[in-house]
């Protein structure tokens, strides 16, 4: 009897009429050990309950011939087929029979066999500590009667139980014990799943340096060996110890190398799964053509002319059917295929919807750090800003001492003094402006609204910087239209507001230029413009434009001082008071900075 794995349909047929033969001559062992093979060959290709039937017609058949160990290896069998069907507790039962009878027949090889299945069972059951103990009985017999390959299985299942139990460095001792005799014997293919599962752990105990070594190792051997599944679970892990390194690139590589294989191994599932369709169909057919044959063979004395009839009846209604099955299997591809592709595509979204999270949540973990350390850094400003205050006003009251006694000083003297209040002005200038964006950013800002009129509070803005204009010789025209148009706004801020735009504009334009203001009313709002003929504002820095302490392309034209907080100021007093302010500019052209506040009835 020839068992040819790799077409099962050949080989059932030869089992079967092995099996005729046997039942013809009253072959018992013959035919107990031919069911136990036909077995085996349907649970290859998942007939489980017809796999069942002939295995446990091959068990009746050993118990009348009182052969032990037979009865042994084919409750084995039978627990293993229940483990196939995920029936773990059945298993056991079948597999403490079959220990039962290897008590009265001992045989090491199919007793370290039992052993090994069972711990299977109990780790299935999530019962680790018996699983470990019945490994540990199959590790005796195997090591006993160096049993290496064998072994080398028990230790990989002792590795993934301990894993299973957190006791990393005791799995990774095993699976390098696995790994040693995997070695030893040359067997590529126990090497890489070995050095996949170890990575697994070194993983967990973020040695992911380490792991990545050991699953290229194993991703070398897998690809040149196409062990598909064993290359998805190492990019699996590479994923993963990539994601934990901070190697982002790496990280998005292997998911799509993850993606293109599951897609494959997809595909190659749905042919294996219509392979063996077409394995049962042929082993349908051929049992019935076998049932045929003995039924001819008992119709020996039949008329030829009445027997050829039946042989081309059976012959076309054979036709029909592999016809009707044909098209049943078409059908029955076609689905699959649209049943795949929609299982991949949801995998993949999946997928990228995992990845997404993933860096959102990290996202949000940055956001988190950086608003922290923007606190921090607020907080420190703002504790220093109060406390350069004292120092100033020491400072600006000594040299006001100095100053009462200016009669005995000299021109050089005068001059330091003039220097020494103008720097302490600057000073203080600063302070208040960092003070005033910390009051705004913690909300502690009053903001007392009332009727002011823009016309007048923006003209007394004007006549204040007359006198730098002049020394720059800037030329300030002013607008107002003629008309004086009240807004709800906090008088002393709106002030502030308009210095920091008009200061702006001459502080960045060249001498001989012009600075022009306009105020005019557009659809219930009042609007006040600030337009200078300075270098004007790159496209790309007008996302910071308003922003805190940015610093630009553009500079202040006469070496001016800039905090790079005057802008911030503007854009959080006038939207804290109701209006909206914005910038348009052409760089090389100038700057027009516009602000608009809603007016109200006087």
């Amino acid at each position: 009897m020839h068992l040819r794995t790799e077409d099962p349909a050949q080989a059932l047929q030869y089992a079967s009429e092995g099996l005729v033969v046997a039942n013809d001559i009253e072959y018992t062992a013959g035919k107990a050990g031919t069911n136990r093979v036909i077995g085996i060959i349907h649970a290859t290709i998942g007939n489980y309950d017809l796999s069942l039937d002939h295995f446990l017609k091959s068990l009746e058949l050993y118990e009348g011939l009182e052969d032990t160990l037979n009865m042994a290896r084919l409750e084995n069998n039978i627990g293993i087929l229940y483990k196939q069907s995920d029936r773990p507790e059945a298993a056991l039962v079948r597999y403490h029979k079959s220990l039962s009878l290897l008590s009265i027949s001992p045989n090491p090889k199919t007793e370290g066999l039992v052993y090994n299945n069972m711990g299977v069972a109990f780790k299935n059951l999530k019962e680790y500590d018996s699983a470990l103990l019945y490994y540990e009985k199959s590790i005796d017999l195997n090591t006993e009667h160096k049993f290496g390959s064998s072994l080398a299985l028990n230790y990989t299942n002792m590795g993934v139980v301990n894993k299973h139990l957190k006791n990393y460095d005791e799995s990774l001792s095993y699976y390098r014990k696995s790994l040693d005799l995997y070695q030893q014997q040359n067997n590529e293919i126990g090497i890489a799943k070995t050095l996949s599962n170890m990575a697994e752990v070194m993983i967990l105990e973020n040695k992911n340096e380490e792991a990545v070594m050991y699953l290229k190792d194993g991703e070398e051997i897998a690809d040149k060996l196409k062990l598909k599944p064993v290359r998805l679970n190492i990019y699996e892990s590479l994923i993963v110890a990539s994601q934990n390194l901070g190697q982002t690139e790496q990280a998005l590589n292997y998911s799509g190398k993850y993606i293109d294989l599951n897609d494959t191994l997809h595909r190659s599932q749905i042919d294996q799964e219509l392979h063996n369709l077409t394995i049962k169909q042929e082993i349908a057919s051929n049992t019935q053509k076998l049932a045929d044959l003995a039924k001819d063979n008992e119709l020996q004395t039949a008329a030829l002319e009445k027997a050829n009839l039946k042989n081309v009846l059976l012959t076309f209604i054979i036709v029909f059917a592999l016809l009707v099955l044909g098209g049943f299997t078409y059908i029955y591809q076609k689905k699959h295929e649209v049943n795949h592709r929609l299982a991949n595509i949801n995998t993949e979204i999946k997928s990228q919807k995992d990845m997404l999270q993933s860096a959102l949540k990290e996202l949000k973990d940055k956001n988190i750090e950086l608003d922290l350390l923007n606190k921090e850094k607020n907080y420190l400003i703002n504790v220093v800003a109060h406390d350069l205050r004292s120092p100033l006003n020491q400072i600006q009251g000594l040299a006001g001492l100095v100053k009462m006694q200016e009669e005995k000083l000299s021109n050089d003297q005068r001059e330091y003094l003039s220097k020494i209040d103008d720097s302490i002005s600057m000073l203080s200038d600063r302070i208040n402006q960092i003070l005033d964006v910390s009051a705004i950013d913690s909300n502690s800002v009053n903001i007392n609204l009332e009727h002011v009129s823009i016309r007048e509070l923006l003209q007394q803005t004007v006549d204040e910087f007359e006198k730098a204009a002049q020394e720059k010789s800037i030329t300030i025209n002013t607008n107002l239209n003629g008309f004086d148009p009240m807004v709800l706004v906090d008088k002393t801020y709106v002030a502030q507001v308009f210095e920091n735009l008009i200061g702006n504009a001459l502080k960045f334009s060249n001498p001989g230029t012009k600075v022009n203001i306009e105020l005019r009313e557009r659809d219930g709002y009042v609007v006040t413009e600030v337009v200078d003929e300075g270098p004007g504002i790159l496209t790309e820095e007008m996302p910071k434009l308003f922003k805190k302490f940015q610093s630009l392309s553009a500079q202040p034209t006469n070496g001016e001082s800039s905090t790079g907080l005057g802008l911030s100021i503007v854009k959080k007093y006038t939207e804290a008071m109701n209006g909206k302010v914005w910038c348009e500019s052409e760089f090389g052209v100038g700057s027009k900075f516009i602000v608009e506040f809603e007016k109200v009835a006087s």
